[in-house]
């Protein structure tokens, strides 16, 4: 397992397509917070319809999103990506236990 740190955040806006396929873009976090604020204008993207947004942090990996076999430590607690789900692991030091 690789410890990652957090370096920030990101944002994403979901859109879907008449089919109901999801298309994931990504947004700046101040465009994600703006849709916060009084009467906001929704995303838009020609052929898809905004279904939501997100945001989430933005960790120090090439996609800046924790990829498999790596982990973070927040407040002595561990979330770790294996292979197709996240853990989280209460004790930090558990981390590399199966």
């Amino acid at each position: 397992m690789i410890k990652v740190n957090i370096i920030g955040e990101q944002a994403w806006h979901v859109f879907v397509d008449k089919d109901g396929n999801e298309v994931k873009e990504e947004c700046t976090v101040g465009e994600y917070n703006a849709l916060a604020q009084k009467n906001p204008t929704n995303p838009t993207k020609e052929g898809y319809r905004w279904k939501f947004s997100y945001k989430d942090w933005k960790y120090a990996t090439v996609s800046g999103r924790l990829e498999d076999n790596c982990y973070v430590v927040v407040n002595n607690k561990a979330v770790r990506k294996l292979p197709g789900k996240l853990q989280e692991i209460t004790d930090a030091s558990e981390v590399n236990k199966l």
